[in-house]
């Protein structure tokens, strides 16, 4: 249930902040955030005097801006969502066989390990590098929890 949680609320990673810049040199007049694709252009080349517009209710402080991604290319900010599946595409492909080797038990508790490990790195992670690899690892612990998991659960109780 908490995995689901956590991998639903990045659809709200997506959403950009608004922003409000200065466009003329000494002036005191702010231009608010209609324009987000012009403003966000300015925002990130650094010509201009731009901040986030917290005052907004459409400026959320997500995942984007706790690793500084808003300047980032799309493709990037794309792999937030996209390495939690790989990593849950690769489980499949990889864990659950583990399971039928090793055994399921000590797989669901490395997935359970590493559950516990990943959601608070995640939660404070702020470098961009690590955060992908933790939504990887995360995808790879979902494997391990949900599918092993059930797994072993049915073959306990018969």
């Amino acid at each position: 249930m908490g995995a689901d949680l956590f991998t639903y609320s990045l659809g709200f990673g997506n959403v950009e902040p608004r922003y409000m810049c200065q466009l003329t040199p000494g002036s005191t007049d702010w231009t608010l955030g209609t324009e987000t694709d012009t403003l966000h252009d300015q925002y990130c080349s650094g010509d201009y005097n731009c901040k986030i517009d917290w005052s907004d209710k459409e400026s959320l402080h997500n995942i984007i801006v706790q690793i500084d991604g808003l300047c980032a290319p799309k493709w990037q900010i794309g792999l937030l969502g996209g390495l939690t599946l790989l990593g849950v595409v690769v489980g499949c492909l990889t864990i659950t066989k583990q399971g039928d080797f090793y055994g399921r038990r000590p797989l669901y508790l490395v997935g359970l390990v590493m559950n516990l490990v990943l959601v608070p790195l995640l939660i404070f992670s702020v470098w961009q590098a690590m955060t992908l690899l933790c939504l990887f690892g995360f995808g790879l612990s979902i494997t391990a929890r949900y599918y092993v998991g059930y797994t072993f659960t049915v073959e306990m109780n018969p």
